[in-house]
Parts: structure tokens; C-alpha cells; sequence
């Protein structure tokens, strides 16, 4: 004979499963700002040049004038 808790703990379990069988179909698995679907080879490589030249700034120690500041 089944207990009254015995039953609810498997209603509970039913209600989870569905619950995460509903998740699972309709939820994307990846986060949305991840992956752009407008991001291109191409900004990719403009955002590597950015770094790239913040990291160069950052280096000789933030000029405010010059060639560097310029990029």
C-alpha cells in the first residue's frame, strides 16, 4: 500500500520531468549573445585590431596625442 507521500513525491517527479521535457524543445541551448548572426569573418578580424591596438596604447602608456592615440 502506498502512502500519501510516497504519491506526491511522484506526482512531483512527473511534474519535473514534464516540465524539463518542455524546457529541452523550446529553450535554445545556446545563450542568444553569443553567437550574433550578423558578427562576419571580417569584424572579427576589426575587433583583433582593436585589441591589438589598445593593447600597443595601453603599453607605452595611454598617450593622449600622437600616432598612436590617432588608431
Amino acid at each position: 500500500m502506498l502512502c500519501h507521500s510516497d504519491s506526491l513525491e511522484r506526482y512531483y517527479n512527473k511534474i519535473i520531468d514534464r516540465l524539463l521535457s518542455a524546457s529541452r524543445q523550446s529553450v535554445p541551448v545556446v545563450k542568444t549573445d553569443v553567437q550574433k548572426h550578423w558578427w562576419t569573418p571580417e569584424l572579427d578580424s576589426l575587433k583583433q585590431e582593436c585589441i591589438d591596438i589598445c593593447y600597443l596604447w595601453n603599453q607605452i602608456g595611454r598617450p593622449r596625442s600622437g600616432v598612436i592615440n590617432i588608431e
